[in-house]
């Protein structure tokens, strides 16, 4: 890659960061209209100090840095993710199509773990956030422009709590049974 751009929100750190690594030879061939601002030769040339640099979001991606560090890395956080993720859609694919996930299973996120609940019924999905809010789980509804469920499963949300949600949803399913 040329290029590796992305904002440090939800995994890195608090939003309004962004890590860039650009390759060297890729370093002073921007557009002749590119601002100086947005040019990698200054950012280079400054010690990526051309303008201030966010330092509160600086500290704070450090400080997830060294907690990933201290998890044991990237292969030991991802193997984390996989795993939360594992648990969630278990729950999902072994449900009978109560609860089902719009996404193939091999484009499926090991972040944002979508789901319907009863086939997109609105009032049984209103009713499952309602009982998860009552056990402590807030923000899973669904973005406003497709609606059900989404578990954000980032990186700081551990294997225990994401148990807790996977024991509400089998609660949840077992409650609508009876």
């Amino acid at each position: 890659h040329g290029i590796v751009f992305g904002g440090t929100q939800k995994n890195l750190g608090a939003a309004g960061l962004t890590i860039v690594i650009v390759r060297k030879d890729l370093i002073g061939k921007q557009q002749k209209l590119t601002p100086a601002i947005l040019s990698y030769k200054e950012m280079q040339d400054n010690d990526s100090l051309y303008n201030t640099p966010a330092v509160y979001g600086m500290y704070i991606t450090n400080l997830v840095l060294k907690w990933i560090r201290d998890m044991g890395g990237v292969d030991a956080i991802a193997e984390m993710n996989k795993k939360k993720a594992g648990m969630l859609y278990e729950v999902i694919d072994s449900s009978n199509g109560f609860y089902t996930c719009p996404v193939d299973k091999k484009c499926r996120s090991f972040m944002n773990i979508c789901f319907r609940v009863q086939g997109g019924n609105d009032a049984v999905e209103a009713e499952f956030l309602k009982g998860a809010a009552d056990r402590g789980m807030i923000s899973l509804k669904g973005h406003r422009s497709v609606g059900g469920i989404r578990a954000s499963i980032y990186n700081a949300v551990t294997v225990e709590e994401t148990g807790i949600l996977v024991d509400w949803m089998r609660d949840f399913m077992a409650s609508q049974a009876a």
